[in-house]
C-alpha cells in the first residue's frame, strides 16, 4: 500500500513524503516505508505546487504541517532508488484511488528517466476493493497521525485487508 503526500493535485506534483505498508490479507502489515523528500531540488526541476493544496495544508493538524517543514530531506532521486529497492522485484501496488499516488509516482520515476519497479498490471485500486467488499472506514481504527504517509498507508493496508476478507480467498490472489 503506497500513499503520498503531496503540494498538488497533479500528476506533476512534488512529492512531499512516501509512505508504504507491505500487507498480506489476515497476516497484518508485515514491513513500512517512510521518506520525506527534498521539496526545493523538484521545485526547481519543474514540479508543481498549486495554492489550494497549501492552504489545505495550513488547516491540517500541526504534526503533519511540522512534518512537512523539516530540513536536509533527500532529493526525490535518492528517495525513488530506496524505494524501489525496498519494493523488490515486479510487486504489487495499491494506491487510494486508481488516479492519484501511483500516477503521481510513476510520473516522477518518468522525469527523472527512471522505470517504475511494478508492470503495469500489478496496480490496485483501494477504493474500489473497499466497496466490492462492503468495508466500511470506521470499522477500521485510525492509524498514527493523520496526513502522516507510512501512517495513512498502514491504516489503508489495513482497510483493504478487512475488504479482501469479506471477499474470500479467490480476492487474496490480487495481493
Amino acid at each position: 500500500m503506497i500513499d503520498l503526500e503531496t503540494m498538488d493535485t497533479k500528476s506533476t506534483t512534488v512529492i512531499v513524503s512516501i509512505g508504504a505498508a507491505k500487507f498480506e490479507a489476515g497476516a497484518g502489515v508485515s514491513d513500512t516505508f517512510y521518506q520525506l523528500c527534498d521539496i526545493d531540488d523538484q521545485i526547481s526541476g519543474g514540479r508543481t505546487v498549486s495554492g489550494s493544496t497549501i492552504r489545505w495544508w495550513m488547516k491540517q493538524n500541526e504534526g503533519a504541517r511540522l512534518e512537512m517543514a523539516r530540513d536536509h530531506n533527500p532529493t526525490l532521486r535518492e528517495v525513488l532508488d530506496d524505494f524501489s529497492q525496498w519494493l523488490g522485484h515486479k510487486p504489487v501496488v495499491w494506491g487510494n484511488g486508481a488516479t492519484f499516488d501511483i500516477s503521481i509516482l510513476e510520473d516522477a520515476y518518468d522525469w527523472l528517466g527512471l522505470k517504475a519497479p511494478w508492470p503495469y498490471y500489478n496496480v490496485r485500486d483501494m477504493r474500489t476493493i473497499t466497496a466490492l467488499g462492503a468495508a466500511d472506514k470506521a470499522e477500521v481504527p485510525s492509524v498514527g497521525d493523520a496526513h502522516n504517509a507510512v501512517d495513512d498507508a498502514v491504516w489503508q493496508a489495513k482497510y483493504v485487508s478487512l475488504a479482501l476478507s469479506r471477499l474470500g480467498t479467490k480476492a487474496r490472489t490480487l495481493l
